[in-house]
């Protein structure tokens, strides 16, 4: 007979598995985040070169934020049910062949499917990358997933830096071809690799599932879910916004430019400001992952984006250096409770951990595609210093609205 013992012992990987596979997953996790913030971090020189309204640049980003959120839960779905991992790395060639691509688009209408193609790429990748990640050691699934996080940020500042410098040379968005290759690489790679782990962890077969109090475990799920979806909803309106602050002090400093002068001049100011956002984000989580403990998530998840809120209020009195740090200081506010969000939800519902991480991350990303297009309204209809307010109080109002938790939580965090 079988013991659990040799049953562990056979779904544990061996030490140079863990190595390969864990490599591919993270190079693959460091290039699909970076082709994923390409586009925000060019989106003036984007708009130019399409002939794109602002309205449409709105929707473009809203429309690409719910494609690539609402693929996660459905590849997640998928991949649980035909036990089949292959949509780590088809994802992550989706991701590099199109998101690489954008700018062989002349309009609008040729845009669109070419960016929504690779965002449903960049879904697919990350509940696969993820859920692998976590299962190469479940002794370590929490630091394995803390890794994971953190590389991913590391690609998404590159990405948001480097890619506004390409296409303003003498390449254009033809520099940008050249990323495709390594994204097709990996993939491969990431393919032949990760079908060498188990697909599901051995203490799935062994840990006994207690479930109590259901009813008030989803309603707490879905208070984090609300909170989620506004959370990512900031995120997205200040990719947009971040475009038109920036536009908009270029052209009063330079009332003789073109608007195209005007948008290549910008386009490494959006960048940077996308990338301390992230950088904002991976130290936000980090710290929450170390500060926050089990059980007194509540309170952090309260004060934490109303502390940092009065960041992006600040806005548009800022110059351009102290924008580079509010952009820090706003990725913290709503990035870092993202993990704790993630965690807290798996533990709430032990026998849907799949559907609790999809509805945080790609569930929340897909409703909060609004974000872009409301804060074009803003834009248009109350100017940009009242689009920063209201985003503003956004971000607090994903505080208050989990401070209900309490009243249903008892014995359950």
């Amino acid at each position: 007979m079988t013991t659990t013992q040799e049953v562990d012992r056979v779904a544990r990987p061996a030490s140079r598995t863990i190595w390969f596979v864990g490599g591919a997953i993270l190079f693959g996790h460091l290039l699909v985040d970076m082709y994923g913030a390409m586009g925000p971090s060019i989106l003036g020189v984007l708009e130019i070169h399409c002939h794109l309204k602002p309205s449409e640049t709105a929707w473009l980003l809203g429309i690409g934020a719910f494609s690539g959120g609402i693929s996660q839960p459905v590849c997640a779905w998928l991949s649980d049910r035909y036990n089949w991992r292959g949509f780590g790395g088809l994802g992550l060639m989706l991701a590099a062949f199109f998101l690489c691509l954008v700018g062989m688009a002349t309009s609008f209408g040729s845009l669109l499917p070419i960016y929504i193609l690779g965002m449903v790429g960049l879904g697919m990748f990350h509940p696969i990358a993820a859920a692998s990640m976590g299962g190469l050691s479940e002794l370590r699934h929490s630091s394995n997933i803390s890794l994971f996080f953190v590389v991913g940020m590391l690609g998404g500042v590159i990405g948001a830096t480097v890619t506004p410098r390409l296409i303003t040379g003498t390449a254009g968005f033809s520099a940008m071809y050249w990323a495709i290759a390594p994204g097709f690489v990996v993939a491969w790679v990431l393919h032949q690799a990760i079908h060498r782990l188990p697909h599901r962890q051995a203490s799935h077969r062994t840990s006994p599932l207690v479930l109590d109090k259901i009813r008030a475990r989803w309603i707490i799920v879905g208070f984090l879910y609300i909170a989620s979806v506004l959370r990512f909803s900031v995120n997205l309106a200040l990719a947009y916004l971040y475009v038109r602050w920036v536009q908009d002090a270029t052209g009063a400093s330079h009332p003789d430019w073109t608007l195209s002068e005007i948008a290549r001049y910008s386009v490494p100011m959006v960048g940077n400001l996308n990338a301390c956002m992230i950088v904002g984000m991976a130290l936000g989580g980090i710290g929450a992952g170390f500060f926050v403990r089990r059980g007194g998530e509540r309170w952090p998840m309260v004060l934490c984006p109303i502390v940092f809120a009065p960041a992006v209020a600040l806005f548009p009195h800022a110059t351009l250096a102290w924008s580079y740090i509010l952009s820090v200081l706003v990725g913290i506010g709503f990035g870092a409770m993202i993990p704790v969000s993630i965690a807290l939800s798996q533990r709430l519902l032990p026998h849907r951990t799949s559907l609790a991480s999809g509805l945080m991350m790609g569930g929340s990303w897909a409703i909060a595609m609004v974000g872009p297009p409301l804060a074009e309204f803003g834009v248009q209809h109350l100017g940009i210093g009242w689009s920063f307010y209201l985003t503003a109080s956004v971000l607090c109002l994903a505080g208050l609205v989990v401070i209900p938790l309490h009243v249903f939580s008892r014995d359950l965090f």
